[in-house]
C-alpha cells in the first residue's frame, strides 16, 4: 500500500467528518482565547493562556524579528554581546506570513496553529487508516488522539497538588504540560503542533519505505525530518530513538530484512542529518546554545504524575496493547509493532537523564491514544457476551472511564477562565502600554533594561530591545543574575559596587513597578540615575554617563 492507496481508502464521508473534526477542534482549541479577548476590557490582550505563559514572549520575538527583516534571530532575554548565528526556519515563516499580510505577531501566530491543525488532521487520520482497516478503530482512533485526556483535575480536586508554593513537578502532567497531551499541544503553539504533524509524517512514509521498498519513501522521511530537526532538535533523540528501536524489532523478527533496513535506514538518516550537524555546531562553537543546553531544564515528574495526567487513557492503552500482544497481532502487523515500539520507546525515553527528558514526551499521547481505541472497542464487544445483571455493571464501569477519558477538556477551560479572571499575565493595562511604548523610543539599540523578570519577558515579546532579566531560559545565568541582584540591593554603602555591576553589564534603563523597594534607591542618587517616566503604575530611570 503506498500514499495514495491509503488516502483512496477514506471514504467520502469519512473525508466530510475530517471536515467537521477540524472546525470543532479549532473552535474548542481556540475558545478559551476569545474568552480571554472578551475580558480584556480597555487593556491589551498578548492572546496567551495559562500553559507555559512565558514561552509566548520568544515566540513574538521570533516573529517581530523576521518581520523586520532577520534572517537569523537575536536572544533579546539576556544582556550579553552576541552574533546572530540562531536558525530557526519555522518561526521565520510565520514572521515572513505576518509582514506579507500585514497582520499582527499574534494573528499569524494563531493562524499559523489553526493552518496546523488542519495539517495534523490530515497526516494523523492517514497514519490511522494506515493501521487500522475497520472504520470503527478509525473513527476512534482519531477521537481519542485529539480529544482524550487524563484525571489530573481530579486527583488535583483531592490532595491540592498544583497550589502556591508546590512546584508543577508535584502535580499531574496533563495540568501544566501542554507537550504531554495532543489536545494541549493544538491549543498552545504552531510550532508544537508542526512538530507532532512532521514526526507522524515521518514514521508514516518510513513504514510505507519498508513496506513497497521504494527509496522515495525514505528519502521523503528524511526531507521531512532535516525540517523537523532544523527547529525543533528535540525531537530528533526521539525520531532517531523509535525508528532505531523498531528497525531493531523487525531485524530480531525477520532476519532477512538486514538489507532492507539498512537502504533505507541509510537513506533516511543520509536526509536528515544535516539538520543534526548544524545543532552539534552550534553545540561547539555558540555559547547561546551552550548556555540552552546547560540551563533549559525540563525534568520529567514521578511516574505516578505521568500516570494520573493520562488516567484512564493508559488503562485503556495498556489492555489495548496486552489484546494485540495475546493475538500475536502486535508482532505479525509491522503498523502494531511499530506502534509498540514507538510507545515504549516515548516512556523509556522520558527518563533518560538528560537536562530536557520531558521535552521527548511530545507524541507519546498519540501512541497511547491509538493503542486506548483497540482496548475500547475490545471491551465494548466483550460486554455484549455477559448474562444481563453483569453486564450493566460492566456498561457503567466502561461508561465511567470513558467519561474519565475526556474530562480534561472541561478542567483546561476551567483553567483559562481562572487564568484570565485572576491573573494579569495575559493583559498589558494601559499604564504597562505607556511605559512599554517609552521604551520603544527611547532606549537605544544598544540599551539594556533592567526590571523584574516578568515585565522583561513582556518587554522583549512586545519590542525588539534587550533586557538583563526576562525568560527563565533565555536569560543567561538567570538564578546567579537575581542572587547578585537580590544582594546588591540588600546591602548599603556599597553605591560603587552596584554602579560598577551595572555598567558592566551594559545597563542602561531600569524599569520598575511604583511601590518597588528599588525605587527608593535610585531616587536616593539622583546623582547616578535620571528619572525619565513616571505614570501611576510604572517609573523608568536611566544611569547617566
Amino acid at each position: 500500500m503506498g500514499i495514495k492507496e491509503i488516502y483512496k481508502s477514506i471514504s467520502r464521508h469519512e473525508r466530510a467528518m475530517l471536515a467537521c473534526v477540524f472546525i470543532v477542534v479549532v473552535l474548542f482549541t481556540s475558545v478559551s482565547y476569545v474568552v480571554g479577548w472578551a475580558q480584556k476590557g480597555g487593556r491589551q490582550f498578548l492572546w496567551s493562556n495559562y500553559l507555559s505563559w512565558m514561552d509566548y514572549s520568544v515566540y513574538y520575538s521570533y516573529i517581530h524579528q523576521a518581520m523586520d527583516g532577520s534572517l537569523v534571530f537575536t536572544n533579546y532575554f539576556t544582556s550579553e554581546p552576541q552574533a546572530g548565528k540562531m536558525l530557526d526556519i519555522f518561526w521565520l515563516s510565520v514572521g515572513w506570513f505576518a509582514k506579507i499580510t500585514g497582520i499582527s505577531a499574534q494573528a499569524a501566530f494563531h493562524l499559523s496553529r489553526i493552518f496546523w491543525i488542519g495539517c495534523f488532521i490530515v497526516i494523523v487520520y492517514g497514519f490511522v487508516a494506515y493501521l487500522f482497516k475497520d472504520l470503527r478503530h478509525r473513527v476512534l482512533g482519531l477521537f481519542f488522539v485529539l480529544f482524550s485526556g487524563g484525571i489530573g483535575a481530579i486527583v488535583n480536586e483531592i490532595t491540592g497538588l498544583l497550589s502556591p508554593g508546590r512546584g508543577k513537578s508535584q502535580a499531574p502532567i496533563d495540568m501544566w504540560a501542554p507537550d504531554a497531551n495532543t489536545f494541549l499541544t493544538l491549543k498552545q503553539s504552531p510550532h508544537l503542533v508542526a512538530s507532532i504533524t512532521l514526526m507522524l509524517a515521518i514514521f508514516l512514509l518510513l513504514l510505507l519505505a519498508l513496506e513497497n521498498n521504494k527509496w522515495r519513501y525514505s528519502a521523503g522521511a528524511g526531507g521531512v525530518a532535516l525540517v523537523l530537526f532544523q527547529f525543533h532538535p528535540y525531537q530528533i533523540g526521539t525520531v532517531y530513538a523509535v525508528v532505531s528501536l523498531y528497525f531493531l524489532a523487525l531485524l530480531i523478527l525477520k532476519k532477512d530484512m538486514f538489507r532492507k533496513l539498512v537502504k533505507h535506514g541509510g537513506i533516511f538518516l543520509l536526509c536528515s542529518f544535516p539538520s543534526v550537524f548544524y545543532y552539534i555546531w552550534l553545540l561547539l562553537f555558540d555559547w547561546r546554545a551552550q548556555h540552552l543546553a546547560v540551563d533549559n531544564i525540563c525534568d520529567t515528574p514521578s511516574l505516578w504524575y505521568v500516570a494520573t495526567g493520562y488516567g484512564a487513557v493508559l488503562v485503556f492503552a495498556a489492555f489495548g496493547m496486552y489484546v494485540l500482544a495475546r493475538s500475536r497481532e502486535l508482532f505479525n502487523n509491522r503498523g502494531y509493532l511499530f506502534l509498540g515500539v514507538w510507545q515504549v520507546t516515548q516512556v523509556l525515553l522520558i527518563y533518560v537523564p538528560v537536562n530536557f527528558q520531558r521535552r521527548m514526551i511530545l507524541g507519546m499521547h498519540m501512541a497511547m491514544a491509538l493503542f486506548a481505541a483497540v482496548g475500547v472497542l475490545f471491551i465494548a464487544q466483550y460486554i455484549g457476551t455477559f448474562v444481563r445483571a453483569k453486564k450493566y455493571v460492566a456498561y457503567a464501569s466502561f461508561g465511567i472511564l470513558l467519561v474519565l477519558s475526556f474530562i480534561m477538556i472541561g478542567s483546561d477551560f476551567e483553567s483559562s477562565i481562572w487564568f484570565y479572571r485572576f491573573s494579569g499575565s495575559a493583559y498589558l493595562s494601559p499604564e504597562k502600554q505607556e511605559a512599554i511604548l517609552w521604551v520603544a523610543g527611547h532606549v537605544p539599540g544598544d540599551g539594556v533594561v533592567l526590571s523584574s523578570w516578568g515585565d522583561g519577558n513582556t518587554i522583549v515579546g512586545e519590542l525588539q530591545k534587550k533586557v538583563f532579566l526576562g525568560h527563565w531560559a533565555g536569560t543567561v545565568d538567570v538564578k546567579n543574575k537575581i542572587d547578585t541582584l537580590d544582594m546588591l540591593f540588600a546591602e548599603k554603602n556599597n553605591e560603587s559596587e552596584r554602579i560598577a555591576y551595572f555598567r558592566s553589564n551594559g545597563i542602561t534603563h531600569f524599569f520598575f513597578r511604583q511601590g518597588s523597594p528599588e525605587i527608593l534607591y535610585f531616587d536616593a542618587y539622583p546623582e547616578q540615575f535620571a528619572a525619565e517616566f513616571s505614570n501611576t503604575d510604572f517609573r523608568i530611570y536611566s544611569l547617566r554617563k
